[in-house]
């Protein structure tokens, strides 16, 4: 796919969100650390083992330099959680960023909206086994061996309900499913994922290329300090996306991608000066600590994606 064709998909879509926010009573979504223990014990022999990465790596790291490569300079927008969904929602932006990542990296994919009410399905649901009941939510652990043996969708597919409050509520209960859906999803995936234990591994992983959900009670001001930095504090059970590092020893920062649209205020790089994608935030190393010690920090590779069998390919392959 040219990077004309992925940038007018991407344009298409970004004019529906301009204004769109997650209302302050919608936007945790987290089942805690408890549930997420529990989650674990279940199915954590299905993550990988970490693996010291002793390659030379980039000290700092940011998905959003290579997104806006692809795009002609434009930041991936996606769509804002519109009900306790942010366990699917953070990973399905997370999909999307990485799609880009590959396909700058000259894979043969397509770039296309994610459905995340499948991963919120999936997730609850079917890996789940329905421990949550009614209640809103999931857990990272749930969502990545879902992403795996569950695959995501194609959010264009005919006959899928639309992303809001109701429906999404609904396919997190079982309802407005069709068995047909599945053999659809499954192409798509990820091969693995692993359980990250601290800063250095995160860091190690991210500036290597790898893309991260985190999953914690860690609460959070909206809007940055004068410093730049968001200033944490209090609980809000919610995951969010790591697609940002920098563990440059005099200014050491986790750019954190959010799922409530445009809420945190404009970041600007401390060594570019370039502005930060809207939607972001920018924590200190120890300010996440608590994400390793009682969250989930998850980190994905392998994506599998939808394969681009145009003959564009061939040109855009070559750029």
């Amino acid at each position: 796919m040219s990077y004309e064709m992925v940038q007018q998909q991407h344009d298409d879509f970004s004019m529906l969100l301009a204004t769109y926010v997650t209302p302050p009573e919608l936007r945790i979504g987290w089942a805690g650390p408890e549930m997420a223990f529990r989650a674990f014990e279940m199915v954590g022999d299905q993550f990988q083992t970490f693996t010291s990465n002793k390659v030379t790596r980039n000290k700092t790291f940011r998905a959003w330099d290579v997104h806006r490569k692809v795009l002609n300079g434009a930041d991936l927008v996606t769509y804002p959680q519109q009900t306790g969904d942010c366990v699917a929602v953070s990973l399905n932006d997370m999909i999307m960023a990485a799609m880009l990542l590959d396909i700058a990296a000259g894979d043969a994919e397509v770039f296309t909206r994610i459905y995340s009410s499948w991963l919120y399905y999936y997730s609850r649901v079917v890996i789940g086994k329905g421990q949550l009941g009614s209640s809103p939510g999931s857990v990272g652990s749930w969502a990545a061996l879902a992403s795996k043996v569950g695959g995501f969708l194609d959010s264009s597919i005919p006959g899928l309900p639309a992303y809001n409050r109701e429906n999404a509520d609904a396919m997190g209960n079982g309802k407005l499913i069709l068995p047909a859906w599945a053999n659809l999803a499954k192409p798509q995936h990820f091969d693995s994922f692993i359980m990250v234990e601290d800063w250095e591994q995160c860091c190690q992983l991210n500036q290597s290329g790898y893309l991260m959900t985190m999953a914690s009670n860690i609460g959070f001001r909206d809007k940055p300090a004068s410093d730049g930095f968001h200033i944490t504090g209090g609980v809000i059970a919610h995951q969010m996306g790591i697609w940002a590092t920098s563990d440059d020893e005099r200014k050491p920062w986790v750019g954190i991608h959010n799922n409530w649209g445009d809420v945190h205020g404009q970041l600007f790089d401390f060594e570019t000066g370039e502005p930060w994608p809207r939607g972001m935030m920018r924590w200190r190393p120890e300010q996440m600590e608590p994400a390793f010690r009682r969250g989930e920090v998850i980190a994905y590779s392998g994506l599998n994606g939808f394969p681009d069998r145009s003959e564009k390919f061939r040109e855009f392959s070559m750029l």
